[in-house]
């Protein structure tokens, strides 16, 4: 659940959505206006951050805010945002 507020504050941040929109059952693209660079370019920045790599190939499976917070999680072994 911490990940999860993590990346709704900071989808939120990042592409300025208001935090009400935003929810762990957000879908990125759908629900939150993603488009493919957004999304790479946010995985980009959230791999610098947590210090994970996220592979291109794994962002089709990532498809809403709370499947990206497990996937941080789960490769960022407990390591908080460093923001």
């Amino acid at each position: 659940m911490e990940y999860q507020n993590e990346i709704m504050a900071f989808i939120s941040e990042y592409y300025g959505i208001s935090a009400s929109e935003i929810r762990p059952d957000s879908n990125l693209v759908t629900d939150l206006g993603l488009q493919s660079f957004s999304l790479i370019e946010m995985c980009c920045e959230l791999e610098e951050q947590y210090n994970i790599e996220i592979p291109e190939e794994q962002l089709s499976e990532l498809l809403t805010v709370s499947d990206l917070a497990d996937y941080v999680e789960k490769k960022s072994g407990g390591l908080k945002y460093a923001g």
